[in-house]
C-alpha cells in the first residue's frame, strides 16, 4: 500500500538567518530598513531582524 502523499512528511528547506544592522555613520537607518524590506520580500521563509 502506498503512503498518502497529503500525510507524508514534506522536506523542510534549510533555516536561514539574515541580520540587517546599522553600524557606524556610512548608511542611515532608511538604508537598513530598505534592505530589511527587500530581504523579507524576496526571500520567503526567512528569519530576518532589523536593528
Amino acid at each position: 500500500m502506498l503512503p498518502n502523499t497529503a500525510q507524508a512528511a514534506q522536506p523542510q528547506p534549510p533555516e536561514r538567518h539574515i541580520l540587517c544592522m546599522k553600524w557606524g555613520t556610512k548608511y542611515g537607518p532608511e538604508y537598513v530598513n530598505r534592505l530589511y524590506a527587500m530581504v523579507r520580500r524576496h526571500l520567503t521563509g526567512t528569519s530576518a531582524s532589523s536593528a
